[in-house]
């Protein structure tokens, strides 16, 4: 594994974490009155467009972490559309 892809795989986990405490916040209170719907649906389609760009680069860690963000991101929508 080269410095590159360490880079990448270390920029992974900085990004999950950076989501982490709102799903966390959200999964517990169950409010998503402070989320901005919108915030997260562009935030969902960049990270869509990322993830597309992993698949034509053939970049593992970014592939990876646009499905992983893609996901948490995907989570907060759902709830802020179910919980208001």
């Amino acid at each position: 594994m080269g410095m590159i892809d360490l880079l990448g795989i270390v920029a992974t986990f900085v990004g999950i974490l950076s989501s982490l405490p709102q799903v966390m916040r959200v999964r517990k209170t169950r409010s998503t009155l402070d989320l901005s719907l919108w915030t997260y649906v562009i935030g969902i389609s960049s990270n869509l467009l990322w993830f597309s760009y992993g698949v034509l680069i053939d970049s593992y860690p970014l592939i990876f972490s646009s499905v992983l963000v893609f996901s948490m991101s995907g989570f907060l929508i759902s709830c802020k559309l179910r919980y208001g």
